[in-house]
């Protein structure tokens, strides 16, 4: 799901605090070609918005906290097609998981995984279960319509769902109509099977231009870190970029190729040995991320 740029867009405020990711979108098309230059209109941008809270507090200081996901109770409803516009009260997000923590206390990193869910999900929710780590699996509406269980599976696990689009098309050449209808589309899908319905959206290829981006009225989901595993499709390499991870990156893999799945069990485990906390999206960026802002970093300590 990423394009192919190599360098920060001029735009982005470079990362401050510990150290800084690689760069922010960096890949090509994962399922053949798309028409668009690929590259994100003013995405990747630094830490928590300004006002925005900080999350839950930190309950543990130990990486691999309780995976468990709060009571839900009754979610908000997804985004109506017309405007896009939500009040504040019809906001779309999942409650924050049992035993989350204050990623601006400790280091966190979010994993997150693309274009599924698929023959390899189950694999990588069994990993990430056993160590107590949690990650935001960015769902195609396709994949969703195929694979109904998997994604209760990853609710019940504790996992974010975040929205990736109907059928993964490039959004730049749709009108904003129909870009609200690919996004709209998975909310009802997910929000019928799950009960909840996903807070943050990351467009194909993250390609999306400014207009889009500032009519869609959602918080945009990019990267920091990415790991290429669409192009190498090689177990050691992937592990190799994911581990090169520092506090507040997000990192973009996919669920959807045997060799990212494989490399997901050495990618948990090394992280975890630098005391970072795999946490989910929403946890690293706060409960009230902004509208039309795209993440490229969350909070770090």
């Amino acid at each position: 799901m990423s394009p192919s740029a190599s360098s920060q867009p001029s735009d982005v405020p470079a990362p401050t605090g510990t150290g800084s990711a690689s760069t922010v979108p960096s890949k090509a098309p994962t399922e053949g070609p798309t028409s668009g230059s690929g590259t994100p209109s003013g995405t990747g941008t630094d830490a928590t918005p300004d006002g925005s809270a900080s999350g839950s507090p930190s309950t543990s200081s130990k990486p691999g906290a309780s995976n468990k996901p709060a009571p839900s109770g009754k979610s908000s409803p997804s985004q109506t097609e017309g405007s896009g516009k939500q009040s504040p009260s019809t906001k779309p997000g999942q409650p924050l998981p049992a035993g989350s923590v204050n990623c601006a206390k400790v280091k966190c990193v979010a994993l997150t995984f693309d274009d599924g869910p698929g023959p390899y999900t189950q694999q990588v929710l069994n990993t990430l279960e056993s160590a107590g780590a949690r990650a935001t699996f960015f769902l195609v509406g396709t994949q969703v319509k195929a694979h109904p269980g998997l994604v209760k599976a990853q609710v019940k696990a504790g996992m974010e769902l975040g929205n990736h689009s109907w059928d993964h098309p490039n959004l730049e050449g749709l009108s904003m109509a129909q870009v609200r209808r690919e996004f709209s589309r998975v909310d009802q899908e997910v929000k019928s099977l799950t009960g909840v319905t996903p807070r943050f959206v990351r467009p194909p290829e993250g390609a999306l231009t400014k207009a889009q981006k500032n009519t869609l009225h959602r918080p945009l989901a990019y990267w920091g870190v990415d790991t290429l595993d669409w192009k190498t499709r090689n177990k050691q390499a992937t592990i190799k970029a994911a581990s090169q991870a520092k506090a507040g990156d997000i990192v973009l893999m996919h669920d959807i190729h045997p060799q990212s799945a494989a490399a997901v069990p050495q990618i948990v485990k090394n992280l975890q040995a630098k005391g970072i906390h795999l946490v989910t999206i929403s946890e690293l960026i706060g409960s009230h991320p902004k509208d039309g802002v795209g993440y490229g970093w969350g909070k770090r300590p």
